[in-house]
C-alpha cells in the first residue's frame, strides 16, 4: 500500500479527501485511507475536499470521528480571506467541542504576507497553509499536455510571509 511507501522514506502523512456527488464527504473511503495510514503510523490531513461540503460542522465532526489530523480548508470559499468567518467557526466549534485526539484546522487557499494577519486574527487559527508562489513560464513541453498555468514558489514571498506572522509567535510564546 502507499501508505507503506511513504512512511518508509521517511514522509510525516498523507493528504487525502474523497467526496460523493452530494458534496458529502465519502465516509467509507475516507475511513479507509485513514486506517492505512494510521497503521503506518502516518498523520492525516483531509485536503480541500472539505470545501465541498454541504455542512461544514457535520463534515468536522466526521473528521473527528476518523481521528483525522488536519483540515486543510479554505471555509468553504474560493480564498481563505473569503471563507474567514467559516474558519472562525470550525474553530468556536472545536474549542466548545473538546475531543480526542483533537483536529487542527489550516487555513489555505490565496494566503500571502498581505492578508495572513487579519487571517489568523479573525479565525483563530494556529496554522496556515501558503503557496508562496508566483506565475512562471513553463520552458518545457509542458505546455503541449495542458500544463499552462505553472507556478514556482518565490522565496521573498516565504520571507515576507514569516515576518506577517511573527507577531503571532510572539504573542504564542507568552
Amino acid at each position: 500500500m502507499i501508505s507503506n511507501s511513504v512512511a518508509a522514506i521517511g514522509l510525516e502523512g498523507v493528504v487525502v479527501g474523497a467526496n460523493r456527488l452530494s458534496g458529502e464527504l465519502d465516509e467509507r473511503l475516507i475511513e479507509r485511507l485513514v486506517n492505512h495510514a494510521q497503521a503506518a503510523d502516518l498523520k492525516v490531513t483531509l485536503h480541500r475536499s472539505f470545501d465541498l461540503v454541504p455542512d461544514p460542522l457535520t463534515a468536522l465532526t466526521l473528521a473527528q470521528s476518523l481521528a483525522i489530523d488536519t483540515i486543510l480548508t479554505s471555509g468553504c470559499a474560493p480564498s481563505a480571506i473569503e471563507g474567514v468567518h467559516v474558519i472562525a467557526e470550525l474553530i468556536t466549534y472545536l474549542e466548545s467541542h473538546p475531543a480526542t485526539p483533537r483536529v487542527e484546522i489550516m487555513a489555505g487557499v490565496g494566503i500571502h504576507a498581505q492578508n495572513v494577519g487579519e487571517i489568523v486574527r479573525n479565525t483563530g487559527v494556529r496554522a496556515v497553509h501558503g503557496s508562496c508562489s508566483q506565475a512562471a513560464t513553463v520552458t518545457s513541453g509542458a505546455s503541449d499536455f495542458g500544463y499552462a498555468d505553472h507556478r514556482r514558489t518565490d522565496r521573498q514571498r516565504i520571507v515576507d510571509l514569516r515576518e506577517a506572522l511573527a507577531p503571532f509567535h510572539a504573542v504564542a510564546a507568552q
